[in-house]
Parts: C-alpha cells; structure tokens; sequence
C-alpha cells in the first residue's frame, strides 16, 4: 500500500505541473494576441515618406525622410525651404510614433460633447504620415487625460476615441522650434578671426586674430587683446590657448521659444545680460557664436536663459559654463609691455630728463658673392649720437628695452601721475611705411615705485621703477663704454 500512495502523489504532482504549464502557455499567448489587438497602426518606419503636422495655432511644418537612409530626416518650414538647423533624431521619433500607434484605452464612439470633452472637436495637432507608395494616414491629438499620462486620440475612418501614452502624444505635439538642434556651434581655434566677451561687471574683452605676416611690434604671437585697452597688446600664447580650449561646448538642456519678443527678452534677463559672448570665424561661410545670456532659468539657480542670436533660439544651459569667462584681460596679455624685432629697427631715441640719446642702427649689404644662402643679408653697425658703439652693448640695451613687465592695469586719468615723463623711448623703423610707436614712463602718483606707461599717449599699464631705471642706467653704461647689466626675469 506504501508504495501505491506515493505512485498516487507523484501523479498527481506530475498532472498539477502539466496543467501550470497550460494555463502559463495559454496567458502568453492571450497577452500577445491583447498585445497585437491594441496597434492601431504598424507600418515599416524606412516605408515612410514624409509627415505633415498642423497644430491647433495654425502653425504647418513637415519632415521628409532622407531617400537613401530612412533614419535621416529634414524639415521644411515655413513653407518654401529645409533648415539644417533641425535635429534629425528628434524628427525620427515622430516618424516611429507615427509607424507605431498602440492605444492604451479604447473608449468608444463619442458623441459631439465628448469631441468638445476630449479636445477633439478641434485637435491639438492633425498629423498626416505619407509612404512611399503614396497611401496616407491622418491622426488626432486630442488633450490630456484627467490622469495626465495619456491623451485622447484618432485615426482617419475610425469613429472610436482611443487613448495613447504621454511619450507619444508629446511627439505628436511638438512645436517646429522644439525640433531645434540642442547642440551650438563652435569655432576652433584654427578657425576664429575675433572673440568678444563680457562677464556681468567686469570690462568687455575683445581679442583679433593679427593675420599680418611682418608685424614689427607684435613678431611672437598671432592674437592681439584689443580691448579694454587703448592700443592693442599681443596675447600671453600659453595662457590664451588655455583659455581658449577651456570654451564649453554648449547645447541646451531645453528649447524655451524662438524669435523672442521685446517683453520675452526682458523677462528672461536677456535686455540686461550675465555675459555676452561672440566668436566671428575667418571664413564667413562657416559658423558663428553669438550668445546672450540672461537671469537664471529655474528656482534651484541651476541654468540661465541663453539667447542664440544666430538661430533666434532661447533655451536654458547650465550655469556652471559660464564661469570661464570671469577672467581678468591682463591673465591673457603678455606680460611684457613691448616686444620687437629690434633689428628692423633703424633709431631707437632715448629721452631722459629732457636729455636725447640715439642709437642708430646701419645696414651694411652683402653682395651676392658674399651673402650665404642661410646667414643675413646685411652686417649691423651702430652708433650711439653719431658715435660708434660695441653691437654687443647696443644688444644687451636691446634685451633691456624689451624687458618692461606689466604689474598692472592703469584705470585713472591723466590727474593720477606726473606730468613729466621720467624716460621717453621712440622706435622708428627702417621701413618708413611702418608707423614710430613711443612709449612714456611717469610717476604714479600715489607710489613712486611705480610708473604709469603711455603707449603712443595712451595710458594702460603700470610697470615697476626698477624697470624703468634700468633703461636710464644702461644708456649711461653704453655712453662709458660699458656693457649694460641685465637679468632676464
């Protein structure tokens, strides 16, 4: 009997199993048979051609598919042209809501009150997909659900009202400016022709690209900081190619509205900027930057508004981006006040205390037979106030004419240092098409171990009296026929 009963009790689990497994088949199979009863519309996303969408305000837009490659895609809008300016992927999404249409909720045939009730007496947005073959179908977009996850909805020849879920419905909603590329464009730095900024409070810097190939007082860098200052300063090269490869690439986190009001610019803060920011690139075919940036976007003062004056866009970009450009301009300048091929210089004038000194500089030719292929074509002599002078104290009063260090920029007026310049240098070059610079050293004020420098009469720098007198010594050391002492900082 024992051995009968245990018999019983394995068949009897073996029939339960069995049956479990008939049921668990027999779910599957009901679910996919729900699961395929609840499309509404299932076409190949690479057969479709084109989507028109018209919204509740009147505004008309349609996506084409690319001919050879389905997951490529252009808009037209307004009427009349395409705009690279639209993001491709977000126009494929529609494309795949609209092949692939499942509802949620089938709620019937509604009367003309619950069109009104649904917001389907007149939809949000009427879009139609067209294949490639031709055949067309139209859907409905009606408002959100009470629950707000869901909107009510339509097809063409079908009397029933359906939900669909949120994602798609929002697809099937979206403005032609909510299409826009997130991503700005850039300009690398092989590219850029000017830079111009201004961080909230602090003065606008302004940098150029110097194109010339023979600049006589700029010679070591490509970039001149032309603003704040009066006359233009060549870059500190380490420093701004930092800076420059620490401009953010930015995109927006969201698209906010496009071609902006008067009143729409004032309430983001755009009329009274953060910081205004402009990259012009060399070849004007290419793109540029012009950014505005405005009062913060969001409670938590997370992003601001950004105005992109190039597509007319505002959208919203973290704030942290911005942070490069509180930047003081002298971090960018080089740190010496003048910088010269001395050697395309004919005088270099002296005037200290009303006295004048003048090196002049002769070229001697070479001729033909005597000029190396790899060596100068001239021999330099020079005289100091007519009489002859060793090259190699006239070079050492060269290094320390080139060695003026910036301290500091001069804000002030002409009331904040002496009238009199203490040392005078005026540099003519052998080129007469090229223009003399000079340079004026007086006493500030308010410390006489500074002096304010006048470049060409314009005042923007302070560099140290020990500078200064350097110059004044060596020109006495050269007159006794010594070799100026020099150490370079």
């Amino acid at each position: 009997m024992g051995k009968k009963k245990k018999l019983i009790v394995v068949l009897i689990l073996v029939i339960a199993i069995l049956a479990a497994t008939a049921i668990v088949v027999s779910t599957l199979f009901d679910e996919e048979t729900q699961y395929e009863e609840y499309i509404l519309h299932n076409c190949a996303i690479s057969a479709v051609h084109s989507i028109e969408v018209n919204l509740e305000d009147g505004t008309k837009y349609t996506m084409f598919a690319d001919d050879e490659n389905y997951l490529s895609w252009e808009m037209q809008y307004p009427e009349g042209g395409k705009d690279a300016q639209y993001s491709s992927d977000s126009m494929f999404n529609v494309a795949y809501a609209c092949a692939l249409v499942r509802y949620e909720r089938k709620i019937g045939i509604p009367t003309q009150e619950d069109l009104v009730k649904y917001g389907l007496d007149t939809p949000q947005s009427v879009v139609t997909l067209t294949k490639d073959n031709g055949n067309s179908i139209t859907f409905y977009v009606g408002d959100k659900t009470v629950s707000n996850g869901t909107y009510y909805f339509m097809v063409e020849d079908d009397e029933n009202v359906y939900t669909i879920n949120n994602s798609s419905g929002q697809y099937l909603l979206l403005t032609p400016v909510q299409h826009r590329k997130l991503s700005i464009a850039g300009v690398k730095l092989e590219d850029f022709q000017e830079i111009k900024f201004q961080f909230q409070g602090n003065d606008p810097i302004e940098i150029h690209r110097d194109n010339s190939t023979d600049s006589l007082y700029n010679p070591f860098q490509n970039y001149i900081v032309v603003s704040p200052y009066k006359v233009g300063m060549p870059t500190d090269g380490t420093a701004f190619l930092a800076f420059y490869d620490d401009l953010p690439v930015l995109s927006f986190q969201k698209i906010v509205c496009d071609n902006p009001t008067e009143a729409q610019l004032k309430e983001f803060g755009l009329d009274d900027p953060y910081l205004t920011y402009s990259i012009v690139p060399m070849d004007s075919e290419k793109d540029s930057v012009d950014l505005v940036v405005g009062k913060y976007a969001d409670e938590y003062n997370y992003a601001r508004y950004v105005y992109d004056r190039t597509t007319n866009i505002v959208g919203s970009i973290s704030n942290d981006y911005f942070k490069v450009f509180d930047v003081n301009p002298l971090k960018l300048t080089t740190t010496l006040l003048f910088s010269a091929y001395l050697d395309k210089l004919e005088y270099v004038e002296y005037t200290i205390d009303g006295r004048v000194d003048v090196i002049r500089h002769f070229r001697h030719y070479k001729t033909s037979e005597s000029a190396g292929s790899d060596g100068p074509e001239f021999e330099s002599t020079y005289t100091l106030n007519n009489m002859d002078v060793n090259s190699d104290h006239v070079s050492a009063m060269y290094i320390i004419t080139n060695n003026f260090h910036i301290k500091a920029r001069y804000t002030g007026d002409e009331t904040g240092y002496s009238a009199e310049s203490a040392l005078k240098i005026k540099f003519t070059p052998f080129d007469k098409e090229k223009e003399e610079r000079v340079l004026e050293f007086r006493e500030l004020n308010e410390d006489g171990n500074f002096y304010v420098t006048l470049i060409d009469g314009e005042a923007d720098f302070i560099v140290s009296k020990e500078d200064v007198d350097l110059v004044i010594q060596g020109i006495e050391d050269i007159k006794k026929g010594e070799k100026p002492s020099y150490v370079i900082k």
